[in-house]
């Protein structure tokens, strides 16, 4: 990074604007600042400033709440569920941000559920209200940029130990849609104004 921060300020370049695409300011996020702080030190004149991830703000809720239902899948019919499916953190450090998104949106639509890999909102209690509301189809998205990796091997797939297999192993269909947090037209275009934003800021 130190190298990369390097070439640029020879290049002329004294800020540097960073858009992470993060969804909750977590492990990764800080891990990030922390790596652009110290190769910001390392090379003298530049400045760096950094994007907020996804769920930082009440602001940007609102935004990831107004995208995610408008973005739900077109066949699905009254009463069926919506799972968003997050990648959480096993020690819960970010169950809060998971809660308020997860609150916001049942708050509109009480079949939209969000439950996470690890972490508080565990599976256990996502499929524990999900039989007790007697729920026979359910939708599983991923709560992630990508849909490589967990989407296709935790949230879904023939694996035993996914989602839709232990889903289905109760009785429920199961219909996984792959589609990132970035295909969500309101998503993206918040950031691109936070990118927007911290490059007018950089070079202001």
């Amino acid at each position: 990074m130190a190298r990369v921060l390097s070439d640029l300020a020879m290049e002329g370049h004294a800020s540097i604007g960073v858009t992470g695409l993060f969804v909750v300011p977590g492990h990764e996020y800080h891990v990030m600042r922390r790596t652009l702080r110290a190769a910001c030190e390392a090379v003298p004149g530049i400045q760096i400033r950094i994007s907020p991830a996804l769920l930082s703000t009440c602001a940007s809720l609102e935004v990831v709440v107004k995208a995610l239902l408008e973005g739900l899948p077109t066949e699905r019919m009254p009463g069926e569920a919506v799972i968003f499916v997050g990648h959480g953190h096993r020690a819960g450090r970010c169950d809060l941000h998971y809660q308020a998104l997860a609150h916001g949106l049942n708050q509109v639509d009480p079949d939209v559920h969000l439950a996470c890999l690890g972490g508080g909102l565990s599976f256990t209690g996502l499929k524990s209200r999900l039989l007790s509301q007697g729920y026979r189809r359910a939708f599983l998205l991923p709560l992630m940029m990508s849909t490589a990796g967990h989407a296709r091997r935790d949230m879904a797939g023939p694996d035993p130990n996914s989602w839709q297999s232990r889903l289905e192993a109760v009785g429920m269909s199961c219909t996984p849609v792959f589609k990132g947090l970035g295909e969500y037209a309101g998503i993206a275009a918040w950031i691109a104004g936070q990118a927007l934003t911290i490059h007018k800021d950089s070079v202001s």
